[in-house]
């Protein structure tokens, strides 16, 4: 395939118009070892630096509808890209925290967490939620008479430098307050937070150093694009499917995007696109760059990125250059005349699979509780499976027969279509 790289000389932001389009040229930089997050604006073309040197990232979202809109509230997800891991310890009730602990001994009996990257409300503490129970979100379940979230977990997390601690998030005191404590294995370097959601109004996550002892309000108030760098699950052809990090570019809730490949990048019209919309948060991802040996990253030919801003208006996202070194993004952005319909419009997932990759069952979680046709499709695009969920939280898909490798799932509702991407592993 084609592919093309571009030197910018300059760091300029630079706008010209084209047939009545705006279009700018503009970068991000994360800096040496991707130290930073970038959190980016496309209608006024602003970006603002966080610090990305933090652990535990906890939702300061409030619920909504108890229990259908709830998970959004009580997410936790963890920095899977710069060196964080997170462990369940396994039998390790609440209880447990005082108990030493030894992860060069121990944690072969742990069990290993990710975050889901297609839905922000599905973090790595979330992941081993019963489906069938609507009120457990994986650490903890919610208490119908103190209306606390109570832990009946504890973890073992390694931090971005390298200490490994334990953690009980304690609870989430009347969708108001997080109570969590922290320890060294051992018990030393003990420290507690107490977070209140009602210090971050409109934000989505406050970010934990839990070496620190620092809770980081890195999020502006508001924001379309992330660019960072991140842990996703990644197959390359002929050595399999693992876990890597990677750099690329998320999506804020509200978000759509659709990518629009192999395209004639000057004549691609969004309104051909604009119906497919996704709100996975990973849509624009990682993958528009790849390395080259004696080349550097080059930029995948052919493609262009169509995303609905927060401000509701269709925009053109091309990348131009990426430099490994500081982690420097260089992208053209530009208007379109593209008019989403009510009827396309696009809404936020409110469906997420789990576990993804999947080794013989997984489960479709779907929190508007609707009826579902679905479709399964290989990479080639070939339908291999087909059939109905009924119109409850959690359906189980028996995935035993299928082969390891890439799949898409369509999820087909009254009023819409919403594909997946999901992983067999096993």
């Amino acid at each position: 395939m084609k592919r093309f790289s571009a030197v910018i000389f300059s760091l300029v932001v630079c706008l010209y118009s084209v047939q009545a389009q705006t279009v700018v040229v503009d970068s991000t930089t994360l800096g040496i070892g991707s130290a930073n997050d970038v959190y980016y604006t496309i209608p006024t073309y602003s970006k603002e630096s966080a610090p990305g040197n933090w652990d535990i990232a906890i939702s300061v979202q409030p619920a909504s509808i108890v229990p259908l809109e709830v998970l959004k509230s009580v997410t936790v997800r963890y920095n899977g890209g710069r060196n964080v891991k997170v462990m369940k310890i396994t039998g390790g009730t609440a209880s447990a925290f005082n108990n030493t602990f030894n992860p060069s001994t121990d944690s072969a009996a742990w069990m290993m967490l990710y975050d889901d990257m297609t839905n922000w409300d599905l973090g790595a503490f979330n992941t081993t939620l019963d489906a069938a129970n609507a009120f457990d979100f994986g650490w903890g379940e919610y208490d119908q008479s103190t209306h606390n979230v109570e832990a009946d977990s504890i973890y073992a997390v390694r931090t971005v430098n390298g200490t490994w601690k334990k953690l009980w998030i304690e609870k989430l005191a009347f969708d108001t307050t997080w109570h969590i404590k922290v320890a060294n294995m051992d018990g030393s370097a003990y420290q507690e937070f107490n977070i209140a959601k009602s210090d971050y109004p409109g934000k989505n996550f406050v970010y934990v150093s839990l070496d620190d002892n620092t809770v980081l309000d890195n999020e502006p108030g508001d924001w379309d694009m992330l660019f960072t760098k991140y842990q996703d699950y990644v197959c390359v052809p002929g050595l399999g499917c693992a876990w890597y990090a990677v750099n690329g570019v998320l999506t804020n809730k509200g978000v759509t995007a659709v990518k629009a490949y192999p395209v004639d990048v000057n004549t691609v019209d969004a309104a051909d696109y604009t119906a497919s919309l996704s709100g996975s948060i990973s849509t624009i991802g990682w993958d528009w760059k790849t390395f080259v040996t004696g080349s550097g990253y080059v930029m995948e030919d052919s493609t262009v990125y169509f995303v609905k801003a927060l401000d509701n208006n269709v925009y053109r996202l091309r990348f131009l250059s990426y430099e490994s070194s500081d982690a420097t993004t260089v992208f053209e952005l530009s208007t379109t005349n593209a008019v989403v319909s009510i009827e396309n419009k696009s809404k936020e997932s409110s469906i997420a699979l789990y576990p993804n990759p999947a080794a013989d069952r997984m489960t479709v979680i779907d929190f508007d509780m609707a009826d579902l046709r679905y479709r399964v499709l290989d990479a080639t695009g070939k339908l291999i499976l087909h059939g109905e969920l009924a119109g409850n939280a959690a359906n189980q898909l028996n995935v035993s027969g299928l082969t390891n490798g890439l799949y898409h799932i369509q999820l087909i509702k009254a009023n819409s279509v919403e594909t997946k991407s999901f992983v067999v592993n096993r």
